[in-house]
């Protein structure tokens, strides 16, 4: 289902269905999905140099209710690395839907309402996160998962044009912060591939000498370079001659 939400399938004659009136030039290069797209002038953040904050666009009715939809999946795991993958930044309508629910669960537990606990997990199995996925979260909440590449040169640059300030060093302080990166496990089938390469190499590497050829032992092949239609006789035998 994320797959097919961040598809992006839409493009430029599909503006008009989103409330974005388009230009008569064509855009053939414009490419957008349902949970990345243009936003109407009444939601789009204003154009400007300064700001008190993130500005964020708000969101229409089809992006809220993907929204809430996906809160409650807080228990799975795909979720946090898909979110990981677009650069980890939560919009901020988004992360104080995620703090609300972590909340409510975090006071139910606390009162000991293991009732409406049950009743939530019998309705939607991923809503309520474990404690695994409870650490994720507040490494997504707190700004900790690696979203970009740290622009240590532009620090460098001010640091040689002013000197070590107060204020490069706060900057540098955040710079060499730690931060977490979330990636898909490899699948199962590429492991067991691995492995087994890794098995094929070692075996047939026990069979080369130092000089890359076969060795010879008592005066026939080891077993892993004989071939599998030889007969006995087509060997050397360590007791010829």
């Amino acid at each position: 289902m994320l797959d097919a939400f961040s598809d992006e399938r839409f493009q430029h004659n599909d503006l008009a269905r989103f409330g974005v009136p388009p230009h008569d030039e064509v855009d053939a290069q414009l490419r957008f999905s349902l949970i990345h797209r243009p936003a109407p002038y009444n939601l789009a953040p204003s154009m400007l140099l300064a700001s008190g904050g993130m500005a964020d666009s708000q969101w229409d009715n089809v992006m809220r209710n993907l929204a809430r939809w996906l809160v409650r999946h807080l228990d799975n795991p795909r979720l946090v690395i898909w979110i990981a993958q677009r650069g980890g930044q939560l919009h901020n309508s988004w992360s104080r839907l995620i703090e609300r629910e972590l909340d409510r669960f975090a006071s139910l537990e606390r009162e000991g309402k293991t009732a409406e606990l049950e009743e939530i997990r019998s309705q939607v199995p991923k809503a309520i996160p474990g404690p695994l996925m409870r650490t994720l979260w507040r490494l997504l909440l707190s700004g900790r998962v690696k979203s970009h590449r740290r622009d240590l040169f532009r620090w460098k640059s001010r640091l040689e044009r002013d000197g070590l300030t107060a204020t490069l060093r706060l900057e540098l302080r955040e710079l060499l912060a730690p931060q977490v990166v979330l990636r898909k496990p490899p699948p199962m089938r590429a492991v067991i591939t691995i492995a087994a390469c890794q098995g094929s190499a070692k075996q047939s590497a026990e069979g080369v000498g130092a000089s890359g050829w076969p060795q010879w032992r008592r005066g026939r092949r080891s077993r892993s370079q004989r071939r599998p239609d030889a007969s006995a006789s087509d060997t050397p035998s360590s007791h010829s001659a």
